[in-house]
């Protein structure tokens, strides 16, 4: 069920009003729907299965926002004007929708990552053998950055800890574990025994969400979705077909953990250190 927030149901918004078409309970989500009903008045709430929605839709004169991938199919398949996505990752863009996704690009990641950590140039990344996590965007992203990437590949999550401390034996010094998306070697299993076999050496831990930094990682990526559901609004309303990442996002690092562990950090443009 969709949590309260996404099921109310509001009165027709007027022409050039704007229709929220939700198909996720998810967080980000919710506070994207706050976000949109304080900048614009004018704002009815639909879920992806409202059998108002078809009627809806042919009304040309709104702005259309998609808060989910069902949503954001629905839309693009109906081919209203002045519409766009919020989304989690960049796969779940539909052709012919513009979109706001909260996935930071690799090469961004990668130079915060530099940025905050100078003296370390390794990047170790845990992947399953086969699995969704892409090479060529991160090797691209580390070759212009000087970065080195060495790749763990594992079958199961119970190789993550032991692979991982192979991986890091003998460059506890010059390397940074950057967790990515993948639900076989980063997953509710396997996150926390990472970060603090990681610590043990003395190696930085990057998360891509805040809830890294509650279970000991170093540092992690933060995105404003309530900033990102204003930018996709924009995006609709520019009628382009953009898909772009958020543009309010940054990595955190923990000053004070930092310190306890002897590893240097530094602040720099989209690194905020806090002590």
């Amino acid at each position: 069920m969709i949590h309260w927030l996404l099921g109310v149901y509001l009165a027709a918004a007027p022409a050039g009003g704007v229709v929220i078409v939700a198909d996720s309970s998810a967080a980000p989500y919710q506070r994207a729907v706050d976000a949109l009903r304080q900048q614009s008045g004018q704002v009815e709430l639909l879920q992806i299965d409202d059998p108002a929605l078809d009627e809806r839709l042919t009304r040309s004169a709104e702005v259309w926002v998609a808060l989910g991938a069902r949503s954001a199919r629905r839309l693009a398949q109906s081919q209203v004007p002045n519409a766009a996505a919020m989304l989690l990752q960049a796969t779940d863009v539909p052709e012919g929708i513009a979109a706001v996704t909260l996935d930071v690009p690799a090469y961004k990641q990668l130079l915060w990552i530099r940025t905050a950590f100078t003296q370390r140039r390794r990047v170790v990344v845990l992947r399953q053998r086969s699995g969704p996590v892409q090479e060529a965007p991160v090797l691209a992203a580390a070759n212009k950055l000087q970065l080195t990437v060495h790749w763990v590949e594992i079958d199961s999550p119970g190789e993550a800890v032991p692979a991982l401390e192979k991986a890091l034996r003998g460059h506890g010094r010059d390397s940074v574990l950057w967790l990515v998306p993948d639900p076989v070697a980063v997953n509710s299993d396997t996150v926390s025994p990472l970060a603090q076999a990681a610590l043990a050496a003395r190696v930085p831990v990057v998360g891509f969400s805040p809830y890294f930094l509650q279970i000991g990682a170093l540092a992690a990526v933060k995105i404003d979705s309530t900033d990102a559901a204003r930018q996709a609004l924009r995006l609709a309303k520019s009628g382009t077909a953009k898909v772009v990442p958020p543009d309010a996002a940054h990595l955190v690092v923990d000053g004070r953990l930092a310190e306890r562990l002897g590893i240097a950090v530094q602040a720099g443009e989209g690194v905020e250190v806090r002590r």
